[in-house]
């Protein structure tokens, strides 16, 4: 026969257990409603860009001061956040092996259609999208030897040769998956939403506020 006191003890343990299972359950909701609040500063301002939870517990996230995300852009969403870093209009296709950016350029007095393929690469310093191959009006040449000689004064080609970085300002880009008319990148941002300012995101979405009204 259980006694009084061994009885009192697992009441008070089963309320103890069911109070720390609802604080979880409370927790993980109300961290929940903070990362989407935190996706939806993400994607705000960026039209064609999707973004969905990438990391395990909201909870834990939270705690740890930064979450996974996955952010998915359309390549229209790709050539507009690639004019508004470049400065320039390009067309941009997404493909298994990675993104083909076509633009103009003058060769020998005459403006003929360019088209590289940049592909991921992963490096100490984080992820960059770097020039694998070359087409100049439908031919295939070596890419280092075209970007410099295509480059211009805008030095786009050597810094398609060096490697475009990925990351932007606190976000930590963890992974970057290409399929047909998509690009899927996930990353690390901090829990804290900031607006951006002054940041290389935050010029983007500038950049793009302002196209949209012209």
């Amino acid at each position: 026969m259980v006694s009084r006191r061994t009885r009192t003890i697992l009441i008070v343990a089963g309320i103890a257990v069911v109070g720390v299972g609802a604080l979880a359950v409370t927790g993980e909701a109300v961290a929940q409603a903070r990362i989407e609040d935190r996706m939806s500063s993400l994607s705000a301002g960026f039209p064609g860009m999707s973004v969905e939870p990438a990391g395990g517990s909201a909870l834990g996230q939270v705690l740890s001061g930064h979450v996974q995300v996955r952010l998915t852009a359309t390549d229209a969403a790709l050539a507009d956040i690639a004019a508004c870093r470049i400065d320039q209009q390009l067309t941009v296709h997404a493909m298994p092996d990675g993104l083909v950016v076509g633009t103009e350029r003058t060769l020998r007095g005459m403006t003929v259609p360019v088209e590289v393929l940049l592909v991921p690469h992963r490096t100490s310093d984080g992820w960059t999208l770097t020039a694998d191959s070359v087409s100049v009006a439908g031919i295939s040449l070596p890419a280092e030897r075209v970007l410099t000689a295509l480059g211009g004064d805008d030095g786009l080609g050597r810094r398609l040769l060096d490697g475009i970085p990925l990351s932007a300002g606190s976000l930590a880009v963890e992974q970057v998956d290409f399929r047909a008319g998509a690009v899927e990148v996930t990353v690390s941002a901090p829990t804290d939403r900031s607006s951006g300012s002054g940041s290389a995101l935050g010029r983007v979405r500038d950049c793009l506020d302002t196209a949209s009204e012209d």
